[in-house]
């Protein structure tokens, strides 16, 4: 220990007798730890810590696979899922969850806030007991019931300050009053419902309650002694029970089984694991600069060591010397460095957009945690250990003739010179790894950038709106408030147009409906195609910059008392009328028994509901 301690002391002087060196040196130490410790916080946070429910590893996540067609993974139906809850053997729990909005009011009027809906058995399948109040239950899923809702840990502070009786109380969510039965524990997340505040009971009515309206994702939790493999050939077995007995609303639909983990994480993986390799070549990169740095602070006292292994000083004594000098040089750097994490890690995690952030919910208020406080000393003292061995080696050299002549004629031998050399080859072959890395990265982000979504994005901006089904009961009453709020836009100063889509591009949402061609209908073997079904209005196309390819866009003679009207894109007039023209032509919805037809009046080019990598959908 006094020997430690001598070299500590030693170390420090030798440092403060090249203040300037010793500053760029540890400059460096901080970005390459620094940078590191704040990867590996995020790193740590989504692909280490294990999801914060119990038990998560028997968490899975139902997806429904559609074996044919352009959209391959949808929701669930929520008589799919009721049927799958009641009837599986594989499961102890399930419940599912939907993400969606309403509107809030109060008395400082209403805003526009996101309410995830969830089933009974929801919260209990993933293992969160409420600290106030109880759950949904199935009572709450009557289409008559009144509404119910819960309130996270935040929802509860926000809008009742707290209060311990919050129990009972209500809200007005789309115009009714909603009673609070529960309030979630503040260590509850979950990432696909985008983080509302406030979740909604499911109330299964109307389009809800239909067979072939997908729009619910279930959660289960796998008996004890039921692997994923095993409960994924049961539900398998079941999804074909269900197609053989709903041919009509279930043909060619399975079910896909993955873990709950992979549904929140498996999208950002390769982007930490990306993230995380290029850190580790900066602190190697770091490590050889240094070295480079400590090999030239260490050629002018070649002559010192040399004269002291020369009258008997041990050589291990002196490459502990210099080891405790690096490692201290490391352990400073490492120290600002952690610093500068506990900054960077916030700064990081505010420029990951809201919508990915909500789909990670370890994520939301990361902090560096006494973990990654342990992982950068470690890592300081490792890089410490790297960057000093090889100087410290030097002095092991057991020509010491050779040595104090060289040191005599102020000249570097040629060990250091077949050191420095490798440590060149070393820095040069790593930064060349980055650049090529980095300039795939550049090119690959110019590519997404460069990609035509289909309309004009200058100068677009886009704004949601739901509007409350009690105060708006019917089409009219909607298509009158959607008239007024449009004109009023259009006459704001700086406003050029305004139109109005119930799907916004590259939004990530949806809704799609399953169509067949007049005289072609299932029964007589025909194909039954799916697209998305937004719904515009007449100048929509106009506003966007959507080019006509054909035919006619809508007008003011298209009516409710007219004939029915449909504009297709290219997409899907390639994929059903293959080089034909479609203008005329009629398609049939079979989301509902009857006939539902629709003539198509125009053709105009792709846009991307989805996501700028993804294929244009049929639309």
């Amino acid at each position: 220990m006094r020997e430690l301690l001598h070299d500590l002391r030693y170390g420090w002087r030798m440092l403060l007798k090249t203040p300037g060196l010793t500053a760029v040196i540890v400059m460096m130490i901080t970005i390459g730890v620094g940078a590191n410790s704040a990867v590996f916080s995020i790193f740590a946070a989504t692909l280490l810590r294990p999801l914060p429910y119990d038990k998560p590893g028997e968490l899975v996540h139902l997806n429904g696979i559609r074996k044919q067609g352009s959209f391959q993974e949808q929701p669930f139906s929520y008589p799919n899922f009721a049927d799958i809850r009641d009837r599986n053997q594989v499961f102890s729990q399930m419940g599912a969850y939907s993400g969606t909005s309403a509107s809030l009011s109060g008395k400082d009027g209403a805003q526009q806030i996101v309410t995830p809906v969830a089933s009974a058995g929801f919260f209990e399948t993933l293992g969160v007991k409420p600290i106030l109040g109880s759950t949904f239950q199935r009572e709450h899923e009557q289409g008559q019931s009144a509404p119910v809702v819960m309130l996270t840990h935040g929802g509860w502070q926000r809008y009742f300050g707290g209060s311990p009786d919050v129990v009972g109380k209500t809200m007005v969510l789309n115009g009714e009053l909603s009673t609070v039965i529960g309030v979630l524990p503040q260590s509850f997340q979950f990432g696909p419902s985008q983080s509302g505040e406030i979740w909604q009971s499911m109330r299964i009515k109307g389009w809800g309650a239909r067979r072939n309206a997908f729009w619910l994702n279930p959660v289960a939790r796998l008996k004890a002694g039921v692997n994923s493999q095993q409960a994924q050939a049961g539900i398998s077995a079941l999804a074909r029970q269900l197609e053989q007995q709903y041919p009509d609303d279930n043909a060619g639909i399975g079910v896909q089984l993955v873990s709950l983990e992979e549904k929140l994480v498996g999208s950002i993986r390769p982007v930490l694991q990306l993230l995380m390799a290029t850190v580790a070549f900066v602190l190697l990169i770091t490590c050889a600069n240094v070295a480079g740095l400590l090999l030239a602070r260490s050629a002018p006292r070649q002559k010192e060591i040399s004269i002291r292994v020369a009258l008997g000083a041990r050589r291990g004594r002196i490459l502990r010397q210099m080891l405790t000098e690096s490692v201290l040089l490391a352990l400073f750097g490492g120290t600002v460095g952690t610093m500068a994490a506990v900054w960077l890690v916030p700064a990081i995690i505010r420029l990951i957009p809201q919508v990915e952030l909500a789909a990670m919910p370890s994520l939301q208020s990361l902090h560096v945690n006494p973990g990654v406080l342990a992982f950068s000393l470690g890592l300081s003292c490792l890089t410490g250990i790297l960057f000093g061995i090889m100087p410290a080696l030097q002095v092991l050299k057991p020509d010491l003739r050779q040595e104090l002549q060289d040191a005599g004629r102020s000249s570097v031998g040629s060990g250091h010179h077949r050191f420095r050399n490798v440590l060149v080859v070393s820095e040069v072959a790593l930064a060349v790894v980055l650049l090529v890395g980095a300039g795939l990265m550049l090119r690959s982000l110019q590519q997404v950038l460069n990609q035509d979504p289909g309309f004009d994005t200058s100068n677009l901006l886009t704004l949601g709106l739901a509007l409350p089904e009690k105060a708006y009961t019917d089409g009219p009453k909607q298509q009158e408030f959607q008239r007024r709020l449009l004109k009023e836009m259009q006459s704001l100063p700086g406003v050029k147009s305004v139109a109005a889509v119930s799907i916004v591009p590259l939004s990530g949402s949806g809704n799609t409906s399953r169509f067949d061609l007049e005289g072609h209908p299932k029964a007589s073997g025909g194909e039954e195609y799916e697209a998305s079904t937004p719904t515009v209005t007449s100048n929509y196309f106009e506003v966007m910059g959507i080019p006509l390819r054909a035919g006619r866009f809508f007008g003011s003679q298209d009516t409710e008392k007219s004939t029915r009207v449909a504009i297709i894109n290219q997409a899907l007039a390639d994929q059903v009328f293959h080089g034909q023209d479609p203008i005329g032509k009629r398609i049939n919805f079979t989301y509902t028994s009857e006939l539902n037809l629709h003539e198509i009046i125009g053709v105009v080019g792709n846009e991307n509901v989805d996501r700028l990598d993804a294929r244009m959908q049929p639309i």
